[in-house]
């Protein structure tokens, strides 16, 4: 199906590249372990979407400084998947452990990896996820780790191995609170941790000085400023080196819900004469709607950014002639596209949006660096589903100008897009956008965030989970 948007035909152009995905698998080994055990890693790497991947794997050893680590590029094909077999040994040719950095330099990709006792009866061992630097413990945090426990029998019950990974190019100092099941403390470790260094502490409740803990948990947090790091616990079976792997995650509170704010976005051409219509209604619902929970912006049809284009495509199921100027609201839930009456129109739009419940709960905090103005957003999911790539789940951030002539609807200058990887339902995760602010008039910057996906999946429409906007 060919579709063209009239008013002159537009030229679709493309939109800036993404930022390179990255993603770490906190444990890797090629290694003899307790007990007659010898520990492997096995890596699966999958392009997703319709893209062949390059992928650049980085070894961050353990008890060392990773400023530089060892480096070996690896291409996935479109659609396929690629398994790497005991790729400490395979890829790297070392004998130790380690975490793994993945950067996707070239497309996205899924990963996942296994760490198992090879033994000659069979293998068995644990699954460990690729977790995004979203994931990361940072200052000010804690995060807690349970289902742990210790015997002082090597042969029988378990034994609990607290490993981290410092994901910043400076030292690290963290810290390892361990405590009974009743809250009692067995005891305090810290480490400092070096560039990228991953650090295991092996029988960590061992360390601490406690013989016996049947049922026990971990807190850990970082003492540096500026400091990120993961954090995980696998507990082993002492009789038969089966193992359990558990990520750490941030103790941060879900964000509380708010209220629903409606994006409302016009993509419009300059001197198009049924566009500068649509801006001058657009001026008069402003003020109509300036105490409702409502933003409305432009964007230049013919420079999209931030795939806001591809949205209202991805909800256009029409074929032939596209006629200018375009609208929609919730990313795509409501469209609409040509001559009409415009503010009849639009404000119906608005109203209809204005009681749906929010699909999430958002919190923003903004700051300039800079050049950048830096957005931290917490989101809280709340859409039933999990949100990942399968559904096309993303953050973006629409940057502009508030403008200083009254009726004048603010046109986006910048904008930064993230994707929202992995997010159950009820679960919350940070995810930070930088948006450049070339051009742009530093005391009239207004921001709006939104999160959307496609609820049918990988095709159809999009719809906005929550967005939230800001001076």
């Amino acid at each position: 199906m060919q579709r063209w948007l009239a008013s002159g035909v537009l030229a679709l152009a493309t939109v800036a590249p993404a930022a390179a995905q990255v993603l770490y698998v906190p444990a890797v080994a090629n290694v003899e372990g307790a007990n007659q055990t010898r520990w492997r890693t096995d890596l699966q790497l999958m392009a997703a979407g319709d893209e062949p991947a390059a992928v650049t794997l980085e070894l961050l050893e353990s008890r060392r400084d990773n400023g530089s680590p060892a480096a070996v590029e690896v291409a996935v094909a479109a659609g396929e998947s690629r398994r790497l077999t005991d790729l400490v040994a395979s890829e790297f040719g070392v004998t130790g452990t380690g975490a793994l950095r993945i950067t996707a330099t070239s497309g996205r990709i899924l990963a996942a990896s296994r760490t198992y006792n090879d033994d000659p009866a069979g293998t068995y061992g644990q699954t460990v996820p690729a977790a995004p630097e979203a994931a990361a413990i940072d200052f000010g945090d804690s995060a807690t780790l349970i289902q742990l426990s210790r015997s002082p029998d090597p042969a029988s019950g378990f034994r609990t191995n607290l490993g981290m990974l410092n994901l910043i190019g400076g030292n690290v100092t963290v810290t390892v609170e361990l405590f009974r099941a009743d809250g009692s403390a067995l005891g305090t470790l810290s480490a400092e941790l070096r560039p990228f260094e991953h650090r295991q502490l092996n029988d960590v409740f061992a360390l601490a000085g406690a013989v016996d803990v049947g049922d026990g948990f971990a807190v850990v947090r970082t003492t540096t400023e500026e400091g990120r790091f993961l954090a995980y616990a696998s507990v082993v079976d002492n009789g038969s080196g089966d193992a359990v792997f558990l990520l750490a995650g941030a103790d941060d509170e879900p964000v509380p819900d708010g209220p629903r704010l409606v994006v409302f976005e016009a993509l419009t051409r300059l001197g198009c004469p049924a566009c500068v219509e649509a801006e001058a209604a657009l001026g008069q619902l402003i003020p109509l709607y300036e105490n409702d929970p409502v933003v409305i912006v432009q964007h230049d049809v013919d420079a999209p950014l931030a795939g806001r284009l591809d949205r209202w495509l991805a909800a256009y199921t029409s074929s032939g002639t596209i006629y200018l100027p375009l609208a929609m609201v919730d990313s795509g839930h409501d469209i609409s596209n040509g001559p009409e009456s415009y503010a009849t129109v639009y404000a119906a739009m608005i109203d209809t949006a204005l009681p749906r419940p929010a699909s999430a709960a958002m919190a923003v905090q903004a700051a300039v660096d800079g050049p950048l103005l830096v957005l931290d957003v917490r989101l809280t999911n709340r859409s039933g589903t999990t949100l990942s790539a399968a559904n096309g789940a993303t953050l973006t951030a629409l940057v502009y100008n508030q403008p200083i002539a009254a009726g004048a609807v603010p046109r986006v200058a910048a904008a930064a897009v993230a994707p929202i990887t992995t997010l159950a339902d009820g679960a919350s995760a940070d995810q930070r956008l930088e948006v450049p602010l070339v051009g742009l008039v530093l005391d009239r910057v207004r921001w709006v965030v939104i999160a959307d996906y496609r609820p049918g999946g990988a095709n159809g429409p999009f719809d906005t989970l929550q967005a939230m906007s800001g001076p």
